[in-house]
C-alpha cells in the first residue's frame, strides 16, 4: 500500500536525516531536518503538532536555522554508515498520550517478514537498497560502511555456519551495488572479537574471534567465518562454496 511505503520512507528519512544530522551536511536542499516529517496527507500529524498535543512545549526535533545549513552543507569527509537489520514497515495511527515514542512519531511499525527464519535477520536486499538510496538522495557520497555484522547467542561455536551465509550474502550485495556506481570505499566488519554490547551485554555474539570471557587471558580462537574473511581479503574474491572454511 502507498500508506505504508510513506511509512517507510519516513524511517529512513529520520534515521538518516535527523539522527545522523545527514540532510545539512549532504542534500542540496534549503529545508531544515524537521520537515520531513511534515506529511503532505492530511490525516498525518507532525512531530511539532504531536508534541503540542502531548503537553509539551517544543517539538522533539529543533529547528535548523538556514545560517546552521549553509554553515554545514558540504562539511562532512563521509558518509559512515552502520547497517545490521531490515524489516517490514507498515503504517499505524498511534493515538496521542502524554508518552513521547519514537515511532509514534513516524506512526510506522516495523517488524520482521514472517517467512524469515526466526531471530536470523539475514535480508542482504535490503543492505544493497541501502546503499542505492544513499547514492540517489544524497548525490553518490564517498560511503564508509563502518558496521555491518551478524550477532547470534554463540551456540554454534566455531562453525558459525549463519554468520557465514550472512557475510556472503551481504559481501555480495556490496559488490553489486558497487558495480552498478555506488561509491562505496571502505568496509567494516562488526565485529572482529566477541565484545560487550551497549544493551545486550554478553549475550550476543558478534566476532569472527570467539573471546573466552571466562578465561583471565580473554582466549581468542578463530571461527569458521574469520577464515571465510581472511580469504576475501586475501584474495579479492567471494567465494561460491563454503565448505571449505567450515571443515578446516
Amino acid at each position: 500500500m502507498a500508506i505504508d511505503k510513506l511509512a517507510a520512507v519516513n524511517i529512513i528519512e529520520l534515521k538518516f536525516a535527523w539522527n545522523s544530522l545527514i540532510n545539512p551536511f549532504s542534500r542540496e536542499t534549503t529545508l531544515s531536518p524537521i520537515s520531513i516529517l511534515i506529511c503532505p496527507n492530511s490525516d498525518k500529524l507532525s512531530s511539532k503538532v504531536k508534541c503540542a498535543l502531548e503537553n509539551f512545549a517544543e517539538s522533539r526535533l529543533p529547528h535548523f536555522t538556514q545560517t546552521e545549513i549553509d554553515n554545514l552543507k558540504g562539511s562532512a569527509d563521509f558518509f559512515g554508515l552502520n547497517h545490521y537489520h531490515t524489516g517490514l514497515c507498515s503504517h499505524v495511527e498511534f493515538p496521542i498520550s502524554d508518552s513521547p515514542a519514537y515511532f509514534k512519531d513516524l506512526g510506522v511499525k516495523v517488524v520482521p517478514d514472517p517467512n524469515w527464519k526466526p531471530n536470523q535477520n539475514i535480508v542482504p536486499w535490503g543492505f544493497y537498497k541501502l546503499l542505492r538510496w544513499v547514492a540517489k538522495e544524497y548525490n553518490n557520497p564517498l560511503v564508509y560502511v563502518t558496521e555491518n555484522g551478524y550477532g547470534d547467542s554463540g551456540q554454534e561455536g566455531l562453525l558459525d555456519t549463519d554468520r557465514i551465509v550472512f557475510l556472503k550474502g551481504f559481501l555480495k550485495a556490496l559488490l553489486q551495488a558497487v558495480q552498478e556506481g555506488c561509491n562505496v570505499q571502505k568496509y567494516t566488519v562488526w565485529s572482529l572479537m566477541d565484545n560487550l554490547e551497549w544493551t545486550q551485554g554478553y549475550t550476543v555474539k558478534f566476532g569472527l574471534y570467539k573471546v573466552d570471557f571466562n578465561s583471565p587471558n580473554r582466549t581468542r580462537t578463530p571461527r569458521a567465518s574469520a577464515r571465510l574473511y581472511k580469504y576475501v581479503i586475501k584474495t579479492g574474491t567471494i567465494p561460491n562454496k563454503t565448505d571449505f572454511f567450515l571443515n578446516n
